[in-house]
């Protein structure tokens, strides 16, 4: 499920009779405003809300109120499939400014391999990048991404957080 909070133009106290409630506003479905299984979400420059499902194999877009927003297919649709898979485990999603989507994806029949998939502002899939080791990732303006991993230490075999930082190429 979805909450939407609108808050109050003046503070009040969570007790107050007067605060307001978060209202439910996508419940499970596969229709176009409700999810099955999501399992993050990102927010774009222009303010919608993009939710990874795992159970509908898609992204669908919403507005801050929660509704459906059409913003793939040339303004048609608010979601769209992602790249078909067997077995896989969606572990993140990030948006960059001017719209493009990475997709963490962890395979399950070849071992746990990890892949960033990309997806154009329209939902189009033009590329992967497998065997990227990370839990999370974020892309900023410049498209650099950055992660979150685990990895070995060196002269060591213990395992550390760390953030990797990936520029893209020219």
């Amino acid at each position: 499920m979805m909450e939407v909070l609108i808050p109050l133009a003046v503070p009040v106290a969570d007790a107050d009779a007067a605060a307001n409630m978060a209202q439910t506003m996508a419940s499970p479905g596969s229709r176009e405003g409700l999810l099955d299984g999501p399992v993050c979400a990102a927010v774009t420059a222009a303010g919608h809300v993009l939710v990874l499902e795992q159970g509908n194999n898609r992204i669908q877009a919403l507005d801050t109120g929660g509704s459906a927003a059409r913003l793939f297919g040339g303004n048609t649709s608010a979601a769209f499939a992602l790249k078909p898979r067997t077995a896989v485990d969606y572990l993140d999603l990030a948006v960059e400014h001017t719209g493009y989507i990475y997709v963490l994806v962890r395979d399950r029949d070849s071992g746990g391999v990890l892949a960033l998939d990309l997806y154009t502002p329209d939902g189009q899939f033009p590329a992967t990048t497998n065997r990227v080791n990370a839990g999370k990732v974020g892309i900023d303006l410049f498209r650099n991404a950055y992660t979150l991993n685990y990895e070995p230490m060196v002269g060591g075999n213990y395992v550390e957080p760390s953030v990797s930082f990936w520029t893209p190429g020219t």
